[in-house]
């Protein structure tokens, strides 16, 4: 028995975030569910391997002792399972610089990543912790492992074909069903490439769109979206979006056999954010849009008045406080206190 762990992206961080009582617990969380899995299967006298789909470490780090640190929780995994795949992120590709992925890598034994006209991929690693194909035949299927910024790999006639991923894709139908659970419209790209290019495969797992989670059927081809485990950004930490997936591809008697789902809750807003500090943040972020708006603002009119209503006008209720301070109906610190208050619920 084989058994495949689909693991999205970490987004392991080298800094604490402000607005989070720990990032690093978040995680933690995380990686302790790995290894429930990996002992559940290993009960089961299955051979355990990890797939991840890129972006495992989210940027640079600065810190040698967190750089090491965080080094080492994939030194620890490769002695529990008999071996660890990835998908190269966009996060592994941009940033490069003093990323510890690139120190737990030797050698690429990949074509499409060797073929790319960058110097961003540099193996600095005494030992392969993750091995980086394109391909790899099991039995009666074979994984395709489709990088950042490279071709597809074409699927193989007589064979169950897997696509893992770590690309931005689109759909109507995927958007709809996101926003159906209140996922802001701003994180897909309507540019990015139809998801009808996946079709070509049996299954599908996609990493890097950080919403878009659920099990879709399409044609004949069962798509993962696996959204994102670790969530550098603190809009992702949503009440109604915490449940994840690390599904398990099994093989038996030579051959595929299923995929098990593994749904776990990772941690809620009120666990994850501060608050104080998280409405400190939104503030100064809505004084500074504030300002570049101004900047940016051209008067339709000679009349200072009617400039000024118009610019407020995108915003009703200051649109409103601006008539009650012409009028006089209001005190000014009351104006004042009611502005703050918009300030501060603008981003809730």
């Amino acid at each position: 028995m084989k058994v495949f762990l689909v693991i999205s992206d970490l987004h392991l961080s080298g800094q604490q975030k402000e607005n989070r009582f720990s990032y690093d617990k978040e995680l933690q969380h995380v990686l302790k569910q790995i290894l429930f899995l990996i002992d559940k299967y290993k009960k089961q006298n299955a051979e355990i391997y990890l797939i991840f789909l890129g972006d495992l470490f989210d940027r640079s780090y600065k810190t040698p002792a967190k750089y090491g640190v965080d080094s080492s929780i994939f030194y620890f995994l490769k002695e529990k399972v008999k071996g660890m795949f990835v998908v190269i992120g966009n996060h592994e590709l941009n940033f490069y610089i003093n990323n510890p992925f690139w120190t737990c890598i030797n050698c690429i034994d990949s074509s499409r990543i060797n073929s790319l006209l960058t110097k961003n991929t540099q193996p600095l690693g005494y030992v392969d912790l993750f091995t980086i194909t394109d391909s790899l035949e099991i039995y009666d299927s074979v994984f395709h492992f489709n990088h950042f910024s490279c071709k597809d790999c074409a699927p193989v006639l007589g064979k169950l074909n897997f696509g893992f991923y770590h690309k931005p894709f689109y759909s109507k139908e995927l958007q709809k069903d996101a926003e159906m659970r209140c996922v802001p419209s701003a994180f897909f790209d309507k540019n990015a490439t139809s998801i009808d290019a996946v079709l070509k495969y049996d299954y599908v797992f996609l990493g890097h769109m950080h919403w878009l989670y659920g099990i879709w059927r399409h044609e004949h081809t069962t798509i993962y979206g696996l959204a994102s485990l670790g969530r550098p950004h603190k809009d992702e930490v949503a009440d109604n979006f915490l449940e994840r997936n690390i599904p398990a591809i099994i093989f038996r008697n030579e051959k595929f056999d299923s995929i098990e789902n593994n749904f776990f809750q990772i941690f809620s807003k009120e666990q994850s954010i501060i608050p104080e500090i998280d409405i400190k943040q939104k503030e100064v972020y809505f004084m500074k849009k504030t300002i570049q708006q101004a900047k940016q603002y051209t008067s339709c009119s000679d009349d200072p008045i009617k400039n000024i209503k118009t610019f407020v006008a995108v915003e009703p209720r200051l649109l409103d406080l601006f008539e009650k301070l012409l009028q006089g109906v209001d005190d000014d610190k009351t104006i004042i206190n009611s502005i703050l208050d918009i300030e501060r619920r603008f981003y809730e």
